[in-house]
C-alpha cells in the first residue's frame, strides 16, 4: 500500500472535541498517544453473600485491582514520559445477595513510548494476577495492541500552508498545539 505513487508524506487526521470548528491543529513531535485495549476476567467462587468466608470474592478483587493499578503509572513511569491507565468498565452480578464468580474489567492503556508501553503492559499484568492471586482469584490479562503513537515529523508540520488552504471549513487560522498534546521533552 502507498507504493505507487509513493508519498512524500502522510498526514493523519482526528476529529476531536476540544478544537473549535473550523480550526486544524497542527503539532510536531507526540501528538496521539497509543492505544491498547485490556480485558481482565476476575474469576473468584460465588456464593451466598450471607456467607462470604465461603468464597472467593471476585468484586473485592476487582476492587483492588482498580486501586492497585493506580500505581503502575505513578511507580514505574517516569515523571518526564506520559502514560494512563484507565479502568472504563467493571461488571459482575446479577442479584444483591449473590456473590458472583466472576467480574469482566475493561480498559486501555495509553503511551507515547514504545519502551513505556511495553513497562506498563507488563506492570500492569504483574499487578492484576498478583492482587488477584493474593485474594484467591485469577485475573488473566488479555490487551489488544491497536495503534501505535502518533509523533509527528517536525518538518512535515512545518510544511502546512497547502493542507490548510484545501480544508472546506478553514478559518484562517491553526493552533500552535493541540492542548492534548503531552509536553514531553524532545527526544534524542
Amino acid at each position: 500500500m502507498l507504493e505507487n505513487p509513493r508519498p512524500d508524506a502522510v498526514i493523519c487526521c482526528h476529529i476531536w472535541t476540544l478544537t473549535p470548528v473550523g480550526t486544524v491543529d497542527i503539532t510536531a513531535g507526540p501528538v496521539m498517544a497509543a492505544c491498547d485495549d485490556w480485558k481482565v476476567t476476575v474469576r473468584g467462587r460465588g456464593g451466598h453473600a450471607a456467607i462470604p468466608h465461603t468464597t472467593v470474592d471476585p468484586v473485592v478483587a476487582a476492587a483492588h485491582i482498580v486501586t492497585a493499578l493506580q500505581s503502575v503509572v505513578s511507580r514505574n513511569v517516569s515523571p518526564s514520559e506520559t502514560a494512563v491507565v484507565t479502568v472504563a468498565s467493571i461488571h459482575g452480578g446479577e442479584m444483591f445477595n449473590v456473590i458472583p464468580d466472576e467480574v469482566e474489567m475493561v480498559g486501555t492503556f495509553r503511551t507515547f513510548d514504545p519502551q513505556t508501553r511495553e513497562t506498563v503492559v507488563r506492570r500492569a499484568q504483574a499487578v492484576i494476577e498478583g492482587v488477584a492471586s493474593a485474594l484467591g482469584a485469577a485475573a488473566p490479562l488479555e490487551v489488544r495492541y491497536l495503534t501505535p503513537a502518533v509523533i509527528n515529523d517536525p518538518a512535515v508540520t512545518a510544511w502546512r500552508a497547502p493542507p490548510r488552504k484545501r480544508c472546506s471549513a478553514w478559518t484562517g487560522s491553526a493552533a500552535a498545539s493541540a492542548p492534548w498534546a503531552p509536553r514531553m521533552r524532545p527526544s534524542t
